[in-house]
Order: C-alpha cells, then structure tokens, then sequence
C-alpha cells in the first residue's frame, strides 16, 4: 500500500483497529476511489463517525485482543456491547479491543454509532434537523442524557427549541474548512511530513511546462 491509505491503514493498527472519523477528516476526504478499495479489499470500513475493521469485532478476534490489551492495562475492562462511562486512563488500543470509542466521557459500541447514523438518516425531518425517536433510542439502548451527550460529543446540537413535551431536532454542525479558520490547508506529501518534523516550510509543488500545440510549433519551424 501506498499514499494516504498507508498511513490511515497505519494509523488503524497503532489505535488497535478503531478510529474516530473526525481525527482523520482531511485525509479520508482526499483518498482516491483505488485507495478506498485497497482499505476495503484489507477488511477496512469507513463509516460515518469510524473507521474500523468489523473482523475485529467478531467474538473470537475480540477475545484474542482484549487478552493482549488486558496484559498492557491490567484490571481495566470496559463493558462491551453497551454504552458505560469511559474509565480513567483507558488506552484507544483497549477501547478498541472491547469495540468500543471514547465520545465525550462515555464508552460506545462502534456498531451502535453506524446505526445511529441509519436511523438518523430515516428519521422524521423537523426543520433545519432530525429527530430520534425514542423507538430509536430504545433500540440503541441509550438513556436520554447518554443519547444527549453522544450526540454532542459527535458533533450535532440541537437545531430547534423544543417546548416541553416536544422532541428535539438536532443537524450536524458545520464542519471548519481550513481557509475559514486561517489555517494552512493539509499537505499529505510524505516529504511535507518530513520537513514540518525538521520546521522547514513544505516543499513547493512543481507546475509542469505547459505543452505546444503541434499546429504552434509548425508555425515556429516555418
């Protein structure tokens, strides 16, 4: 493998086979269609708030990994399956071992995120947002405020008021593009990597000559 899907698929393995999606924004929007099928082809996802491996996931492989996890942080075992707050100094790698991702101080199934995304997809339009159902909910397991919070935590916030009795609408927020914040915009170039390492500006990109057309340089030779 190489470019961009190299150093996603490298950074997979040292978070354990799980990673938040908005860590890795910009270089999972500038992957190339050959690029997404080579991490497809290795058994990666990219979904809508992870990447992740679900061969990962399946019991055995679950059991191999959080028997290697429990060997570099002994005595911590997050509850797998279920939503449970995040304990105190987990590694990535152990979350991941259990399936699980940190969302703001909570623990959370990364298959249950994939399908809160589906079932914000197919819920009922309110406004400038969409509204989760309880039924939703339910299916989830979630409480409200752990729903509340997980929501939050991945970026959406309430896009109405709601009266009392009325369910709450929440729209993703606007994401910040580089040129909004003032910010340099991203250079995947591994040399740019390594000059930003030594505090060297990234090398500049080289335009090509343009080419003549063949009917200019005839007239150039006459």
């Amino acid at each position: 493998m190489k470019g961009l899907a190299r150093g996603l698929a490298y950074r997979l393995i040292e978070a354990g086979g799980v990673l938040d999606r908005a860590e890795v924004r910009e270089e999972t929007r500038a992957l190339s269609q050959v690029e997404r099928r080579a991490l497809r082809g290795l058994g990666v996802r990219i979904g809508a708030f992870s990447l992740f491996m679900p061969g990962l996931l399946r019991p055995e492989a679950r059991a191999l990994a959080q028997a290697i996890a429990a060997r570099e942080t002994p005595g911590c075992s997050p509850a797998a399956g279920a939503v449970s707050k995040l304990p105190d100094q987990v590694s990535p790698r152990t979350l991941s071992a259990h399936g699980l991702r940190a969302v703001r101080g909570l623990a959370v199934p990364v298959e249950q995120l994939e399908r809160l995304d589906e079932l914000l997809r197919s819920g009922a339009r309110q406004g400038a947002g969409v509204v989760l159902s309880d039924q939703a909910r339910e299916e989830l397991g979630w409480s409200a405020a752990e729903t509340d919070a997980i929501l939050r935590g991945l970026g959406f916030t309430p896009a109405n008021r709601p009266r009392a009795g009325e369910p709450t609408a929440w729209r993703r927020r606007a994401e910040k593009r580089a040129e909004a914040t003032g910010k340099p915009a991203a250079t995947h170039s591994p040399f740019a990597a390594l000059a930003a390492l030594k505090g060297e500006p990234p090398p500049a990109r080289r335009r090509r000559p343009r080419r003549r057309k063949r009917g200019a340089e005839a007239k150039a030779v006459a």
